[in-house]
């Protein structure tokens, strides 16, 4: 598992798990384990977070069954010019 930051820096990583786990057991072991030392968002902030994963205080993942598109986003809040 790894988490990175806006500016595409690992805050956290953690490899070798024992046995067989499915990446939301990994998850939840390293946010809700302090002994994991999972770099926790600060206040206003979250991670957004794979589909995988559920939704909860300081973790966001998209909406299932919605299908996001990059070209959606780009020029937000900027006008365009249509003629």
């Amino acid at each position: 598992m790894a988490a990175c930051s806006f500016d595409m820096r690992f805050t956290y990583v953690l490899s070798g798990w024992e046995g067989t786990a499915n990446d939301s057991r990994v998850f939840l072991e390293c946010v809700n384990n302090p002994a994991m030392g999972f770099p926790k968002p600060s206040e206003g902030k979250y991670y957004v977070v794979d589909s995988g994963y559920t939704n909860m205080p300081d973790f966001l993942s998209p909406y299932r069954g919605e299908r996001y598109h990059l070209n959606n986003f780009r020029g937000h809040g900027q006008r365009s010019h249509m003629y």
